[in-house]
């Protein structure tokens, strides 16, 4: 996906997210690096987990290692349902939506269990970046159900400069963030059998 930002916070967030993820590798049937991800608002609308599983979720779910991933995949092909067969190719494909902390710290402990002690550290490090450069909870969202390649997306909306860190009023619902917010992250997969 591009990565655009539409401001220089939200631009720097990315910037930031990107080195810190940069060489790190989620552990599953493929390791699989991140990619930064900047919410489209414009062309999408307000971010949701729904609607990123709608936008992204048909190249998220199923295959194997090494195919295209959702949302670098997306920017690819924006002619996305062309099929006459008579299918909801509209249908939102599963998802299961947790914060971003629960599952960085099962991605280092997957590290540590395989050894890699350096990356279970980053991807502690990466959550920490990530609570301290996104306000309110960031969350992952899983797209993809059962087994094969689940699209990963670790996002959160970035603060403001007057933002101190506290929480904002209906901001306590997992990937909910206020209208307008501008929402990045990083996208990654696994493989899961």
């Amino acid at each position: 996906m591009r990565a655009v930002a539409a401001s220089p916070r939200a631009a720097e967030a990315l910037r930031a997210l990107e080195r810190a993820s940069k060489g790190l590798l989620v552990i599953s049937e493929c390791d699989e690096p991140f990619l930064p991800f900047a919410w489209p608002e414009i062309e999408a609308g307000p971010f949701s987990p729904a609607a990123l599983a709608a936008r992204y979720g048909g190249d998220g779910g199923g295959g194997g290692c090494g195919e295209g991933r959702g949302a670098a995949a997306e920017d690819e092909d924006d002619d996305e349902d062309d099929d006459d067969d008579g299918s909801d190719a509209d249908a939102t494909p599963p998802f299961t939506v947790e914060p971003a902390a629960a599952w960085l710290e099962r991605a280092a402990r997957a590290a540590e269990a395989a050894r890699r002690p350096d990356e279970a550290e980053r991807f502690r490090a990466l959550g920490r970046l990530m609570a301290a450069l996104l306000r309110g909870p960031a969350v992952a969202v899983r797209v993809g159900g059962g087994v094969g390649r689940l699209g990963v997306f670790l996002v959160g909306a970035v603060r403001r400069g007057d933002d101190d860190g506290a929480e904002e009023e209906g901001g306590s619902d997992l990937g909910v963030f206020p209208v307008g917010a501008q929402v990045v992250g990083l996208e990654t997969a696994q493989v899961e059998t």
